[in-house]
């Protein structure tokens, strides 16, 4: 029955159709929407109309008028008026003959086999590329509920199967070249389950269905269709269709179920089939279809697809897990149902743009992908039916195609412009959708990944599904979930609608994502479409996506998780006091206590408060006041912890440098600086040039041993007694205390300005964190111009502990364990690299004193977390973040279990915010992300520098104002660090996100290349770069230290470890062995230090080398036969050269006929150079004489005797 028409808007008064033409165009409409009549005025889409009717119109609108016109049209002349005055300019008159129509699909002879189409020919070569898979079966399954007639329901299989020949067709391998072969029509693989007498007969069934699922297609040998009846009752039937995807697509199942019907109900009433034969058939349409290609039909649809997807990145979302060497198929699914309100809205939104529901839907969604993952160039793919031909209206086949929609959401348009673009992108790739989607793979050429689809992983579709017919014949018919869960992307979001309701399916890998994850995403989804469509007008960057809950947590709980500590340990009435009042209070506290040891030396506190006092008083008769600068250019020593003080207490400005920095940069450093004087030893003052007023911290020292070796005088100064100098001013908590200088980007050092609050801040909050107390002992290792010398000495002072002060000399990893015996250290904080070679000191069990084993400053991992917890030593495992810019450390992150060996290869959390930190995940636009999104992280609270020295430009572009701000003038510190926050809160580290690579196209996390190459036994540690080898052209250099007593692993033990775990395209072409690796001052490795690569073990050079042995050479020969060129080296690769899967299909059979031997199609994916194919060529034929048995190879060797 009809349906009734839906509701007009009340403006638009209903007018009949004017002329035939009308009349024609609006008998047509309704028959396709199923309404009763339709006016001249009425918008096909308004009335329901959706993609596939609107293909269907297209294609009866041709039939019946003898016109070109394509669905893209449809959109423009949306009315029957306007249709019909289309159809009438285009010269519609007598419907034109099929005859003369060059273009239509016309039947070819079977006495040939005959390609397949562009689609098919994807089917078969993924078939090739994972035998036996069941991904691309397609079950169909429908309840059968009263009396069957078993004989008639077979016939109609039947009589289907010789209607529709690619029911009954097999693709075989001619030299590479897959042909299909039909065959004669005949009895479909029928089989009938009985299961009336079984006591479980639902479950047995239910089983059944999934079994038959899971049943894959052998499609040389058997046909892509089986059916089978499972009997549960004498009136209770489940019928299975099982159907290979090369034969079947989505509108496919409405025409055979259609027929199936008809066919049923004439052979139950002893009548003929009531079909006519086929005009053409799907082989017909294969055929017509390259022979479109040939003539160059497609040339131009080509070139707009070359055009609009150059420079494509394909956008993924970020996973829970790392994506393996080779796609995962499972998958899974989460249902929502969009708000009966809001799906109301989204056909308002679409009407008054001249859009669709899909439309709206699909701009909604790349908000969603943008706001995910922080990108603007967004592509997406979308399904057609591909039925642009009317003679395809009523055939069984794959016609589906897919197309890329790719939009720029960047400049943060409002919703309603992105829709407008949305819209112009979808009705110029329907436009253009007569390229094959496979055709357009192999003409671009995007990167090969056996991990990924081609040119996108995220499918977004919309449909309409009217359902299983409700009868067939006198039984009546319900659908029965079938199929396994997979996932053929990494997400497929399918928007679907059915009786009035509106429903999304999120289709995910499970391989890549957690269910929660993707019910995050939904949530997000249905958000974003309610705000889009409440407030069409609004920027993207301004539509509401986290719930309250979500922001709530990401602006309070996890921002700042600890606030009630911070005022127990800085309460709010010592905020005034400052590290140098701090000291004293605990020296007269306890004045006896040690406060620093170094070497043979002890000093207590009253010794050291005397020592600050006496060397403060010298800075103030040297006119140091508040905010002067001081420099100090010292090597670890007792005079580096009294001169910091004696800073400080003088209201100084502590800047250290290190004495030991080419004069140069040490000069240039101090010429930023300013200092008004510089503090060294006799040992370096001839380092510093005349343009400093230099006060040696080692001047008393000769004149008596005992007293204040920290007092200093000026250079040009005799030592003597010490001039009173004006009173000291208090220092005052806003007052710089410290300047540290760290890197810069472009090669410029910048100095960071720490005020004295948040110094004093910080002391109080760590030593709290790191368990600091009177009776510990905490090693100063670091360099002194690095920041975390700066809570090694003070936090330690403050707290009442000893600070132990390493030699200038650096002690090397396998000496720390005893120097650190040898002084009772507790608290040891330690960069990754310099840790990792500890772990390998014949002394680590001496560390059993140790309480806190503190790694960070750069990445660590969880397989360092695991060594430390082997041990079996006692200290807990703490990692530690914090840019200086933040006050040496303000994330922290306690492993509290041992990290099961799965999880050990990647990165440690960063962790939590310490008590007076806010830490926020933000994207672009200053938004908190959803858990699990990468955003970079922003810095908060009393502990930010004041800025950069001299540097106002840099400090407002990386202290920006805090949107979060309770009260006004508020700042954030952008890191520049990439991360996100796992559900439970903490932060992980990503990268950073100056320094993402993008290789050939593809973006690269080297951390995750270096997290895959550590988990090598032989390997130490591993660092991977991405230098430029070309204009616009980067590759992959790998740079190795081996554990002590392990040999280096060779390039192919490398590249075959890296294989079974990254794409080929993640896999480094340069390898540099390294005995150890250069590090920083502050002990991490020092990446502007590596050697350069392009002369390193390249493992897959691009210089041509010629093939070495004859596997090489008849491999070799193949290549150049295939790929048609004249010379091939070893380590060329296959699809750098231009090869594409139809062209590695012919490949592997050469390589059968040449070799005899089976391989699998994968291989070619997995070995793209002529070296590394004709090796593992060369172990398949050595395995396969390895199986034979001592007859079988007597028997090979008299058949060749004989020859």
């Amino acid at each position: 029955p009809a349906a009734a028409a839906p509701d007009r808007p009340a403006a638009a008064a209903w007018q009949a159709p004017r002329t035939v033409a009308e009349e024609a165009v609006a008998a047509l409409m309704a028959e396709v929407l199923g309404v009763e009549r339709v006016g001249a005025d009425d918008d096909f889409f308004l009335l329901g109309g959706y993609s596939l009717l609107a293909i269907k119109l297209v294609l009866r609108l041709r039939r019946t008028f003898g016109v070109e016109l394509t669905v893209a049209e449809l959109f423009h002349a949306r009315t029957v008026a306007a249709l019909a005055a289309r159809v009438t300019e285009a010269g519609a008159g007598e419907k034109a003959a099929e005859e003369s129509d060059p273009d239509a699909v016309r039947p070819a002879g079977r006495d040939r086999p005959l390609p397949l189409s562009f689609g098919q020919q994807r089917m078969w070569f993924l078939d090739q590329l994972e035998p036996g898979s069941h991904e691309y079966v397609v079950p169909l399954a429908l309840r059968l509920t009263g009396p069957l007639d078993t004989v008639a329901l077979r016939h109609a299989l039947d009589a289907l199967s010789e209607r529709h020949e690619v029911l009954r067709t097999r693709y075989r391998d001619e030299g590479g070249e897959p042909v299909q072969i039909v065959d004669p029509a005949g009895p479909v693989d029928f089989t009938l389950a009985d299961l009336t007498d079984a006591p479980d007969a639902a479950r047995r069934a239910r089983e059944l269905v999934d079994e038959l699922a899971r049943r894959p297609f052998d499609l040389e040998r058997g046909h892509p269709l089986r059916a089978t009846l499972i009997r549960t009752a004498a009136e209770d039937h489940i019928l299975v269709l099982t159907l290979h995807h090369i034969a079947f697509d989505a509108w496919s199942t409405n025409v055979y179920l259609r027929d199936l019907d008809l066919s049923y109900r004439a052979f139950a009433a002893g009548e003929p089939s009531p079909h006519t034969p086929q005009p053409v058939h799907y082989a017909d349409f294969a055929l017509w279809q390259r022979e479109q290609q040939r003539a160059g039909r497609l040339d131009r649809q080509l070139a707009y697809w070359r055009d609009r997807l150059a420079g494509l990145t394909p956008v993924e979302l970020p996973a829970d897990r790392v994506r393996s060497a080779v796609r995962d198929a499972r998958g899974d699914n989460v249902v929502v149902e969009v708000d009966p309100d809001v799906a109301r809205a989204v056909a308002e939104l679409a009407g008054r743009h001249g859009a669709t529901p899909f439309m709206v839907m699909l701009a909604a969604f790349q908000v969603l992908l943008r706001r995910w993952t922080g990108r603007d160039d967004l592509a997406v793919g979308t399904p057609v039916a591909g039925r642009t031909r009317q003679e395809t209206e009523d055939l069984v086949g794959f016609f589906t195609n897919n197309l890329v929609i790719r939009n720029d959401l960047g400049g943060d348009p409002v919703f309603t412009d992105l829709l407008d673009q949305v819209r112009g992108a979808v009705l110029d790739a329907f436009a253009h959708q007569d390229v094959p989607f496979e055709h357009l793979v192999d003409a671009l050429q995007p990167e090969r990944d056996l991990s990924r689809n081609p040119l996108f992983q995220i499918m977004f579709e919309h449909q309409h599904l009217a359902g299983v017919p409700e009868r067939l014949g006198a039984v009546a018919v319900e659908a029965v979930r079938a199929g396994l869960e997979t996932a053929k992307f990494d997400l497929t979001v399918t928007v679907k609608e059915r009786g009035g309701r509106m429903y999304c399916w999120f289709e995910y890998a499970t391989a890549l994502f957690d269910r929660e994850t993707v019910e995050r995403l939904a949530g997000h989804y249905l958000t974003l479409v309610a705000a889009a469509t409440a407030a069409p007008g609004a920027r993207i960057g301004d539509l509401g996506m986290l719930t309250e809950d979500e922001r709530r947590r990401a602006l309070t709980v996890w921002a700042d998780p600890h606030a009630e500590r911070a005022a127990l340990l800085d309460p709010a009435d010592e905020h005034d006091l400052c590290v140098p009042e701090l000291f004293t209070r605990q020296a007269r506290r306890t004045p006896d206590a040690v406060a620093v040891v170094f070497g043979g030396r002890r000093v207590t506190y009253a010794e050291l408060d005397a020592l600050s006092d006496r060397f403060a008083t010298r800075l103030r008769s040297l006119g140091v006041a508040s905010e002067t600068v001081v420099a100090s250019c010292l090597e670890r020593g007792v005079e580096a912890v009294v001169v910091l003080l004696g800073v400080l207490k003088a209201g100084g400005v502590y800047v250290p440098f290190d004495p030991g920095h080419p004069a140069e940069r040490l000069e240039l450093m101090l010429a930023d600086a300013g200092p008004e004087l510089v503090v060294t030893t006799r040992a370096f003052a001839d380092r510093l040039t005349d343009a400093h007023r230099v006060v040696l911290a080692d001047a008393d020292a000769d004149a008596d041993a005992d007293a204040d070796t920290g007092a200093g005088a000026d250079a040009r100064d005799e030592a003597g007694d010490l001039p009173a100098g004006p009173a000291p001013e208090p220092v005052r908590p806003d007052h710089l205390a410290y300047v540290i200088y760290t890197s810069g980007s472009t090669g410029r050092p910048k100095g960071v300005m720490i005020e004295h609050r948040s110094y004093a801040h910080h002391c109080r909050v760590i030593a709290d964190a790191y368990g600091i107390a009177p009776g510990e002992r905490v090693a100063l290792l670091s360099a002194l111009t690095f920041d975390v010398a700066m809570d090694q000495i003070a936090a330690t002072l403050v707290a009442g502990a000893t600070v132990v002060v390493a030699d200038p000399v650096f002690w090397t990893p396998d000496e720390l364990p005893a120097r650190l015996a040898e002084h009772g250290v507790t608290v040891l904080e330690i960069t990754p690299s310099y840790y990792r070679a500890v772990l390998e000191s014949p002394d680590l069990p001496r560390l059993g004193s140790l309480k806190l084993m503190n790694v960070g400053s750069d990445v660590v991992t969880g397989l360092d977390a695991r060594r430390w917890a082997e041990t079996g030593l006692p200290a807990r495992f703490l990692c530690n973040y914090g840019p200086t810019e933040a006050t040496v450390t303000c994330l922290l992150h306690p492993v509290t279990e041992t990290p099961a060996e799965g999880d050990a290869a990647g990165a440690l959390p960063l962790g939590r915010p310490v008590p007076g930190t806010r830490a926020y995940i933000l994207d672009a636009d200053l938004r908190p992300v959803p858990v699990g999104v990468p955003g970079e992280l922003y810095l908060g609270g009393v502990r930010l520098a004041r800025g950069y020295h001299r540097r106002p430009d840099l400090t407002a572009d990386r202290f920006v104002p805090d949107p979060f701000a309770a009260q006004p003038g508020g700042r954030l510190y952008r890191t520049g660090d990439l991360t996100r926050h796992r559900p439970d809160g903490a932060i992980e580290f990503l990268g950073r996100i100056d320094q993402q690579v993008k290789v050939r196209g593809l973006r690269i996390e080297l951390g995750e290349i270096e997290a895959a190459l550590a988990r090598h036994p032989a390997l130490q540690e591993a660092v991977v770069t991405a230098p430029r080898t070309a204009p616009g052209e980067r590759r992959l250099a790998a740079y190795l230290v081996a554990r002590p007593g392990a040999t280096m692993p060779d390039v192919a033990e490398l590249r075959a470890h890296l294989g079974a775990l990254l794409p080929e395209y993640m896999i480094p072409s340069m390898w540099v062995p390294l005995d150890a690796f250069p590090l920083t001052a502050s002990k991490k490795i020092d990446r502007k230090a590596l050697p350069d690569a392009s002369a390193a073990l390249t493992g897959g050079a691009r210089e041509h080398l010629a093939p070495r042995d004859p596997a090489e050479e008849a491999v070799a020969a193949i290549w150049t036969e295939i790929l048609g060129r004249e010379r091939i080296g070893v380590h060329d690769d296959f699809f750098a050269l231009g090869g594409h899967s139809l062209l590695a299909t012919r490949v592997l059979a050469r390589l059968r006929e040449t070799f005899a031997v089976e391989l699998p199609l994968r291989l070619l994916f997995e070995a793209t150079t002529v070296a590394r194919l004709s090796e593992a060529v060369t172990e398949a034929v050595e395995a396969e004489i390895t199986a034979l048995s001592d007859h079988e190879v007597a028997g090979l060797l008299a058949e060749e005797g004989l020859r």
